[in-house]
């Protein structure tokens, strides 16, 4: 008999325990911005490492209107404590509407030129690489290469650029950054970056230069000048791009955002910047590029990459 009681005791505690932590879970809905992969892969990742009660999904489906009534809707019931949005549209949808409950996002290029630098209540994980990594790559693949150049706007990559300027002295190099306000003003700092004999040109994620037929005349300016270039997506590799470090995994992207609301529903502030870098990431290598451009790439580097094109 003691030992029956004995069992009971501690099967209550463990049961109390149980119904005690899903009592302070708190109630998370999810925003879709739209029905792709991607972003299922993060609400998968999201799910999995949340230690709340996700209450309801929601696909707005790229529609502002849609989402503007979902929106006005978790207003008024108040029962939500806070809110994932999923990708770009989610992430504006919530912002517009001026939500008081913390908002977490994940799958955001450069969250910074749509919050601002220090948002009250906005949070998340975005898909840009850590500006310390890209150096810290283009360092292994060559020493030797210290004026790096780029094309960035204030509003839009600003941040990005600034952060780099702010580590450069450890990795050696000079950031090289012509700023622009169009896609013509872009093309002109190109032509002066021939004269401006920089070593490597970096594209970023900055949308004024992302145009296909800019991307076309970036890589002829490397290839002209024999100078490589390192992109941030795979399909710049596949264009002919030497180097791209791109995010390796939505659901990890999507696990981020759930730790970074798993602190804030416990009380805890998130500190400046207020929002994650990729952790896995994926590089690419063009060997063809490199025989063009008649770069020796180390054993080291090609075994570190994840796909190369030969």
């Amino acid at each position: 008999m003691i030992r029956v009681a004995k069992l009971f005791s501690v099967t209550t505690l463990i049961l109390l325990a149980f119904f005690t932590q899903q009592s302070n879970a708190a109630d998370i809905t999810i925003l879709l911005g739209a029905d792709v992969p991607p972003y299922h892969q993060a609400i998968k990742g999201f799910i999995a490492e949340t230690n709340h009660n996700v209450r309801q999904t929601f696909d707005m489906k790229g529609d502002f209107e849609l989402a503007r009534g979902i929106l006005s809707s978790i207003k008024e019931e108040s029962q939500t404590d806070l809110i994932f949005a999923v990708g770009v549209w989610a992430l504006k949808a919530a912002i517009y509407a001026d939500m008081s409950i913390p908002i977490v996002y994940a799958m955001v290029l450069n969250p910074p030129s749509l919050v601002g630098i220090q948002p009250n209540n906005i949070t998340g994980a975005s898909m840009n690489v850590a500006v310390n990594e890209t150096l810290q790559l283009i360092r292994s693949l060559n020493p030797g290469l210290k004026r790096i150049g780029t094309f960035y706007s204030e509003k839009n990559t600003g941040f990005l650029i600034e952060s780099a300027k702010a580590i450069a002295e450890q990795f050696d190099v000079e950031i090289v950054a012509a700023e622009i306000g169009s896609s013509k003003e872009a093309m002109t700092a190109l032509q002066d970056f021939e004269s401006n004999h920089i070593d490597l040109l970096w594209i970023i994620p900055e949308k004024l230069v992302l145009a296909p037929d800019f991307v076309q005349e970036m890589l002829l300016f490397s290839y002209r000048n024999r100078i490589p270039s390192i992109g941030f997506s795979n399909s710049h590799a596949e264009l002919g791009a030497l180097l791209t470090l791109a995010f390796a995994s939505s659901e990890d992207i999507g696990k981020q955002a759930a730790e970074l609301a798993n602190l804030i529903l416990s009380g805890k502030t998130i500190e400046t910047p207020g929002f994650t870098t990729a952790r896995e990431t994926s590089l690419t290598i063009n060997r063809k590029t490199a025989h063009k451009l008649g770069i020796e790439l180390s054993p080291a580097l090609l075994d570190r990459a994840d796909r190369i094109i030969e």
